[in-house]
């Protein structure tokens, strides 16, 4: 929350926060297994997103924007690169990815408008699952493409999702 008093106060035009895939759900899997290794961990990266978005939506002046990224669950395996990756929103699909894939994607959406006040989950293709078992095999928010460019369209801003 500091930081994104400062990075609003200073004008800064993306503040880029990274959390994690399951935040939402604490009867998941992922939600229980981070937590089991960090005591409270996923409570307060939730806390800190909502936190966060609060604040934006409140004090932010035009062109001062913000992007939540969730990983799933990190690897040191060779990045795949854009096309060997899915986005999601809604917190439903988790699956493992590389830390180099998880620093590509960042980089690609600090400076994507169609990422600006939007949270997404990202993982690779090869690895997505529901993240619990009654949730659906397809979200319906699937974002796959060849380049960053389209990957990011489509995605729906924080304002219209209950995130």
């Amino acid at each position: 929350e500091n930081i994104a008093r400062a990075a609003i106060a200073e004008k800064i035009p993306r503040l880029l926060v990274i959390s994690s895939g399951a935040v939402t759900k604490p009867d998941s899997f992922g939600f229980k297994v981070t937590n089991l290794f960090a005591r409270g961990i996923m409570g307060l990266k939730l806390e800190g997103e909502n936190r966060l978005r609060a604040l934006y939506a409140s004090s932010a002046p035009p062109g001062v924007t913000y992007t939540i990224l969730r990983p799933g669950g990190l690897s040191n395996d060779k990045g795949l690169g854009v096309s060997g990756l899915e986005l999601n929103q809604k917190d439903t699909i988790i699956g493992e990815i590389s830390r180099v894939d998880v620093a590509a994607t960042a980089v690609a959406a600090v400076g994507a408008a169609e990422a600006a006040d939007v949270t997404f989950e990202v993982y690779e293709i090869g690895r997505r699952t529901p993240l619990q078992k009654e949730f659906p095999e397809k979200s319906g928010m699937e974002r796959r493409a060849g380049t960053w460019g389209e990957m990011f369209k489509g995605l729906m801003k924080d304002s219209a999702l209950s995130v």
